[in-house]
């Protein structure tokens, strides 16, 4: 070990060479001289910061010094407005409001009436109002304002229907109703594949396989909802209805044992006095939502459920009866026809496309094709019979890699 002598440095051992060395740190005698050695040429700590000063957050480091300044000292800075001459801006600085700056400005742009500072258009008009005074200190002081009572405006829904109805699963004594709307649609209508009017019995057969199928099937009900008391016998006024069916049968018309059980064709139809006024499109809607995990709700139209059938709950689509992969839905019009004196073209004859384009597109379906000429109406009276291009929309409810490839305990797949 090396130690400091007179002349330089020796070599002291206080073991034999051999010896464990670890050995030596152990002894007090050593652990002494170290410590003193140490204690005799320690070295001095650097000062970065020293300062006597308080709130030493509040003041500045002088960067020559590295030492902190003391802090800037600010003068009073609120204004006594007792000493200023213009009154009126003694007033702004007390009283002046973000309200009391937008009705100045709507004063200016036309937006309130002066004669009773009423805003017309806004919230409606007020009646023996006096008239709106700006600036309080212009008021004589005996001046009293009689407060304005405003009437609530009541913002609509965008999707809600414009005719006072709300939606429930069809039952038996719906099927009235709904053969009305379809027979109707046969005998002056595009849109029924049927070339003659159905009974009664015919939709209540197809209620019963729709619901064997599981698949929903609703009705548009005129009026309000009346609670539980209002289920059936009582007979509602149907405003037009929407179900489920699978996309393609079977040979003989199977629709359990058939490779398309996981598509389904979506129908809707609206009574003919009340279409273009949101029905059909809340009949779309919550169709889809009790069908499709890719869609939402608009939530335009109330819907009932009396019996809370699975079927028609919207929250737990992956543990309902039945899954569904795609929606299509189908439009007809008049096909594409060479220009000949007495028909119109095929933009006259499209005309009620666009819209119903629109608000497919609204509720997430995709146009995939157009069938020309698939369909055949029938002479009707004097009329010529007519072909029938079936515009063909789809409806994708999940993604392909969350449909199951093996039976489910729960599922009807």
């Amino acid at each position: 070990m090396l130690q400091p002598a007179a002349n330089g440095w020796t070599k002291s051992t206080w073991a034999d060479e051999e010896a464990t060395r670890d050995r030596i740190f152990q002894t007090d005698s050593y652990r002494a001289r170290f410590i003193r050695a140490w204690a005799e040429d320690a070295a001095a700590g650097h000062l970065l910061v020293k300062d006597d000063q308080l709130q030493n957050w509040l003041c500045d480091i002088d960067t020559n010094t590295g030492r902190l300044v003391p802090p800037v000292q600010y003068g009073e800075t609120m204004a006594d407005l007792t000493k200023l001459k213009n009154k009126e801006h003694a007033w702004r600085r007390l009283n002046w409001t973000s309200n009391l700056l937008a009705h100045k400005k709507f004063e200016r742009r036309g937006l309130i009436n002066n004669t009773n500072g009423v805003e017309d258009g806004l919230m409606g008009t007020g009646e023996n109002v006096q008239p709106a005074q700006l600036y309080a200190w212009e008021q004589p002081a005996d001046t009293v304002t009689t407060p304005v009572i405003r009437e609530t405006e009541i913002i609509q829904h965008p999707d809600e229907p414009k005719v006072a109805c709300y939606l429930r699963p069809a039952i038996k004594s719906d099927m009235e109703g709904v053969m009305k709307i379809y027979n109707h649609e046969v005998a002056h209508g595009l849109q029924a594949l049927d070339t003659e009017p159905l009974v009664v019995q015919d939709l209540e057969d197809l209620l019963k396989r729709n619901r064997e199928m599981k698949m929903p099937f609703l009705v548009m009900v005129k009026g309000k909802y009346g609670g539980e008391s209002h289920a059936p016998p009582a007979r509602d006024e149907i405003l037009g209805f929407s179900f489920l069916s699978v996309s393609q049968t079977g040979l003989t018309g199977s629709e359990k044992n058939t490779k398309s059980h996981m598509s389904a064709r979506a129908h809707v139809y609206v009574h003919h006095e009340y279409r273009q006024k949101k029905i059909g499109f809340s009949l779309l809607d919550k169709l889809l939502s009790v069908v499709s995990t890719r869609y939402s709700t608009k939530r335009g139209c109330d819907f009932h459920d009396a019996t809370d059938d699975p079927v028609y709950d919207s929250g737990t689509l992956y543990n309902k009866p039945r899954l569904f992969f795609k929606i299509y839905i189908q439009y007809m019009v008049r096909t594409k026809v060479p220009q000949k004196p007495g028909l119109a073209d095929k933009e006259e004859l499209d005309e009620d496309l666009g819209w119903v384009r629109r608000m497919l597109l609204d509720l997430r379906f995709v146009q995939k094709g157009r069938f020309e000429g698939i369909h055949r109406v029938p002479c009707r009276g004097d009329q010529l019979a007519i072909f029938l291009d079936a515009v063909v929309f789809e409806h994708e409810c999940d993604d392909l890699v969350n449909m199951p490839t093996f039976p489910t305990k729960n599922t009807l797949i």
